[in-house]
């Protein structure tokens, strides 16, 4: 019987879900885990391991491990493991082998007939195609590229949702953060105005935030071995600093269930106990940060919070009950969430394959690799508003030196865009707004100087 297979290829962890023939959508068990390390090694043979397999030599081989490989996706076309310049695409590749090996484990050997393959909506042609080649060889399909808000949409969607409907998406992962708002169409979403997000803001970082709190409270019990520890001088320091981060990673999560963890730090024989209360105070200001930028990627769309339908939460570390409480504080509506928010994405891309209802047409042909295929339309995002007009304008009518400055970065907006830096265009944005209305304060200063000049000596002028 014919099987599909979606994967969200994620920072910090990968997910895969499948779906055969009309039954619903699983997340797939890798190893005994419905999620997988997306950390991957190379092995002193030469070989590039993956997942579980990697984690466990991890402490052996620090210097060959690179736990986010996701990061090099466009940036960089090889990545160092161990002194050794590997491809970024053999990097990924490793990943979604292990998966399809899984996969195809508990479907006879057979390969999918459709593939889904989920990306930020942020991602332009350079890092689709190195995904696109990595599934490739991975021995994959070619594949249906869904953005990942979409795909997150689209695992929440029931039907109280109508044409029209707007839903923002607040993806909050363990090395990214993302934005995006939603049109619902008849067959899916498309992204609405230009997503937001932070690439630097996750998981990792509030790993790192509770890292040093409990750090410092081991160097007051013994400096030096925290040193050690921390630095570590040799392969059994360095396994102990990986069971540690281990621990460390474990504790926060049970805080998104429990008011408090106890975590065992072998290196020290001892415990420690951390409450929730002392981990949201560390990530406070990164969440309502997290916030803002969610209301500002609403307002850019033309939105008010409360002309949204919906609200969803996905991402590992949207699990943490403060980002909800703060995402349901600012803009007054409950967020939707779901026990395991992380496994939302694959299984939204599943339902992108195929048509939710027997009687809806199926949706438009895509090209992918070359390849025509009947598949999800793909999401382009429209232009930023630049303020080129206002800042010629101003220009020409009120301050020429301050007005050339807003057309520079005005023209830098589209630019910035069309690269995929969206931080830099909005920053671009900003600074053309700024620069334009310090053009037109001029201007009416300038203005009201021989207004008051004239009226006070009428027959000088």
């Amino acid at each position: 019987m014919s099987w599909q297979l979606s994967v969200d290829f994620g920072t910090t962890y990968t997910v895969a879900a499948v779906s055969t023939g009309d039954g619903p959508p699983e997340v797939l068990e890798i190893d005994g885990y419905n999620r997988m390390p997306s950390l991957v090694m190379l092995h002193p043979e030469g070989r590039l391991l993956a997942g579980r397999a990697a984690v466990n030599e991890a402490g052996r081989y620090p210097e060959r491990v690179e736990r986010t490989p996701k990061r090099y996706v466009g940036v960089t076309e090889h990545l160092p493991l161990g002194g050794e310049m590997v491809p970024v695409t053999d990097a990924v590749a490793a990943v979604l082998e292990r998966v399809v090996v899984e996969a195809r484990r508990r479907h006879n050997g057979t390969f999918p007939e459709r593939l889904a393959l989920t990306h930020p909506a942020r991602w332009t042609e350079g890092p689709l195609e190195c995904l696109k080649a990595a599934a490739v060889a991975a021995g994959l399909p070619a594949a249906y590229m869904v953005p990942e808000p979409v795909a997150a949409a689209l695992a929440y969607t029931e039907v109280h949702l109508s044409h029209g409907d707007h839903v923002a998406v607040y993806d909050l992962g363990g090395g990214t953060f993302d934005t995006a708002v939603l049109r619902r169409e008849r067959q899916g979403f498309v992204v609405a105005a230009a997503p937001g997000g932070n690439p630097h803001l996750g998981g990792e970082v509030f790993d790192e935030r509770l890292l040093n709190l409990l750090g410092r409270q081991l160097a007051e019990v013994d400096g030096a071995r925290w040193e050690a520890l921390s630095a570590p001088p040799d392969r059994r320091w360095a396994r102990a600093h990986a069971d540690f981060l281990t621990q460390v990673r474990t504790a926060k999560e049970q805080l998104s269930d429990r008011v408090d963890a106890t975590l065992y730090v072998s290196a020290y024989d001892r415990d420690l106990l951390v409450t929730r209360e002392e981990f949201e105070s560390l990530i406070r200001v990164d969440l309502a940060g997290s916030v803002a930028e969610l209301l500002r990627t609403v307002r850019s769309a033309g939105r008010a919070p409360e002309d949204l339908a919906a609200v969803y939460l996905t991402g590992g570390s949207s699990r943490i009950p403060l980002a909800a409480g703060l995402v349901h504080e600012h803009l007054r509506q409950m967020p939707a969430t779901r026990g395991d928010p992380k496994s939302v994405v694959a299984l939204g891309a599943i339902r992108a394959l195929t048509p939710a209802r027997a009687d809806t047409p199926p949706p438009p042909a895509s090209s992918v690799n070359g390849t025509v295929h009947s598949g999800p339309r793909p999401v382009v995002l429209p232009p930023m508003p630049n303020f080129l007009v206002p800042a010629i304008i101003s220009t020409i009518l009120c301050c020429v030196p301050t007005g050339v400055v807003a057309i520079v970065h005005a023209a830098q907006v589209r630019g910035k865009q069309s690269a995929g830096d969206i931080a830099g265009a909005q920053d671009s944005l900003k600074k053309a707004k700024a620069w334009t209305w310090a053009s037109v304060g001029l201007g009416v200063l300038v203005a009201l100087f021989y207004l008051v000049a004239m009226l006070s000596d009428p027959y000088q002028y």
